[in-house]
């Protein structure tokens, strides 16, 4: 049985919330790079004489540079309604407990306790601040590392992978996978 207590800090949060949001629109990130990187070459090689000018590639370019800081400024402005939000769990101690027949997430200090088989877990990402633990596409816990000695750390990693198996990712532990699906 492993016991963890953690508090999830502001940068913990915001740092989930961004990589939940990469995660979500992963494929359309990668399309508006390519996009950015083929009409950056196309605006370099029209500056030089090599293609004919033409303004799409610029436009398309634009759109989705507007694109991409809509959406980072949405995942700012949830954060910020997060943080403004009574009742938000910033800066509050969160008691977590696994083991091979259930776990555990404890908030002491207002009287709330949600138990789970660890069968029940979705899928774990641990970016590099936090683990994150999706019970289903809306519903996650996060458990930050900051508190956490290496081995902690290193005890949970081998709990998710041996639980969960694919659907434990990490960059971290060797037998992470890639591309978990929350749906």
């Amino acid at each position: 049985m492993l016991q963890i207590t953690a508090t999830i800090t502001l940068p913990d949060y915001r740092s989930a919330s961004y990589y939940g949001m990469f995660l979500r629109t992963r494929r359309a990130w990668l399309a508006a790079i390519a996009v950015l990187a083929v009409s950056a070459g196309y605006c370099l090689a029209a500056s030089f004489g090599v293609v004919p000018a033409s303004p799409l590639p610029i436009y398309l370019g634009a759109a989705y540079c507007i694109w991409m800081l809509l959406c980072l400024g949405g995942t700012e402005r949830q954060v910020l309604r997060y943080v403004r939000a009574e009742g938000n769990l910033l800066d509050v101690p969160i008691a977590y407990t696994f083991s091979d027949t259930v776990c555990t997430v404890e908030i002491e200090s207002r009287g709330e306790t949600q138990r789970f088989d660890p069968a029940e877990i979705v899928c774990v990402y641990e970016p590099s601040r936090v683990f994150m633990i999706y019970m289903n596409a809306e519903q996650l816990f996060l458990l930050p590392k900051s508190g956490m000695t290496d081995r902690q750390i290193g005890e949970l990693r081998a709990f998710f992978a041996r639980r969960l198996k694919d659907r434990f990712s990490s960059r971290f532990f060797a037998k992470s996978t890639v591309g978990l699906r929350l749906r």
